[in-house]
């Protein structure tokens, strides 16, 4: 055997390592990013519980504080003499309790948007993970593929230019 043909092989040799060895870094690239997207994903998943905890909270608190607005209302309306369940009494009661109502749904609704979003962004978050794993995937496909066509390639040249 030729000195020629040694070094074919070793050369060979070592492109089709490289195209295997590039493949598994572009796997492992995928797979790491993928654990990061699925890590923010969650930490979004978390801000958005708090996100709702907290309009949960600041909704009781605007209807604690409208209970107590209604409360003082009666009471000096009461103290005035004024009957309170007719009349401008019995409408200033009611438009209190129905702005208060309409106050606590706009914290409602902002409150589940915020969250929505959040939610949103954690849902984007995993799809780009899952997008840069199957990207590394199909890199280490593609890299034994080529490290194959590169062998059979390498093989055929080395029989052909040396005689066989």
């Amino acid at each position: 055997m030729s000195a020629a043909v040694i070094l074919g092989g070793i050369s060979l040799g070592l492109q089709v390592f490289g195209s295997l060895f590039g493949g598994d870094e572009e796997e492992e690239v995928g797979r790491q990013r993928q654990a990061v997207a699925n890590y923010n994903a969650r930490l979004l998943e978390k801000d958005a519980e708090k996100v709702r905890e907290v309009g949960f909270e600041q909704e009781t608190d605007h209807r604690r504080a409208v209970s107590d607005l209604l409360g003082r209302q009666r009471a000096e309306l009461g103290a005035a003499g004024v009957r309170i369940d007719e009349g401008s009494a019995e409408r200033l009661q009611s438009d209190t309790i129905s702005l208060g109502e309409i106050d606590a749904m706009r914290i409602r609704r902002s409150t589940e948007s915020k969250a929505t979003a959040l939610e949103e962004q954690a849902t984007i978050s995993r799809m780009g993970g899952q997008a840069d794993r199957s990207a590394g995937d199909t890199a280490k496909t593609a890299s034994v593929l080529t490290a194959g066509t590169q062998f059979a390639s390498g093989v055929y040249g080395l029989l052909k230019n040396n005689g066989y």
